[in-house]
């Protein structure tokens, strides 16, 4: 008698009793990804820190960093999470002086933006960090240049690449294959009515990349008069 009355609870309830099933289901998928977006949350605002050129201490970076490593562990949107890891510590060691250590941990860092790229192969953020780590570890290889011919493939108009790609390429303009130095001349065109920017990229060149750089800007009608100005400026306020 019991057991009939049970089961037919059992039938009577069967609605709330898939819903509650299907609900909890849906909560032990989401719970990993909660924790992920708990566990990253410091390195969003540190990363945004320093995209607006925000003072960021190396303890706030080092804090972000755990907290990325934390959210790996769960195994869940691996690809962003190894996006960011990589941001802050090519961050971090491209602004300490080079190490054998710090070599060691440009390896690690390559190897995890290699992981998102194989999730995120059109992401010009990650081809254009590729092609930074690459060149502070081997110069202007064949893996650098094809990451960079990337970058400018996916991304050539995010402002945001802008200024890593246009230093390199003005650095290295005399080694860079003539396809590259195309694709830097549209660039060029691009930024046109950024002279601000183009200021403060000229007060930060050695005179060679200085050189070169008023040259292609010449090239594309730019007036560089208001530029010079503006780098002599920042530099002078830098004394």
């Amino acid at each position: 008698m019991v057991m009939r009355s049970f089961l037919a609870s059992i039938r009577a309830n069967s609605v709330a009793l898939t819903c509650l099933f299907i609900a909890g289901l849906i909560c032990l998928i989401a719970i990993p990804r909660v924790l992920v977006a708990s566990s990253a949350l410091s390195s969003a605002l540190t990363i945004f820190a320093l995209e607006q050129n925000f003072p960021v201490s190396v303890e706030e970076i080092l804090i972000a960093e755990r907290g990325l490593h934390n959210a790996l562990s769960y195994g869940v949107d691996t690809a962003a999470t190894n996006s960011q890891l990589s941001y802050l510590s090519l961050y971090k060691l491209t602004n300490t002086p080079p190490t054998s250590e710090a070599r060691r941990e440009l390896q690690l860092v390559r190897q995890r933006v290699e992981d998102a790229l194989k999730r995120r192969p059109l992401d010009a953020y990650l081809w254009t960090r590729y092609a930074h780590v690459s060149y502070l570890l081997d110069g202007l290889s064949p893996y650098t240049l094809a990451a960079l011919a990337r970058s400018f493939q996916y991304g050539s108009d995010e402002y945001e690449l802008f200024k890593f790609r246009m230093v390199l390429c003005v650095k290295e303009w005399q080694n860079l294959p003539t396809s590259l130095q195309q694709l830097t001349r549209k660039q060029v065109l691009y930024g046109a009515a950024q002279k601000r920017l183009w200021g403060q990229l000229l007060a930060d060149m050695d005179t060679e990349s200085g050189e070169q750089l008023l040259a292609l800007l010449n090239e594309a009608s730019i007036d560089t008069k208001e530029i010079e100005q503006r780098a002599r400026w920042i530099k002078q306020t830098r004394q």
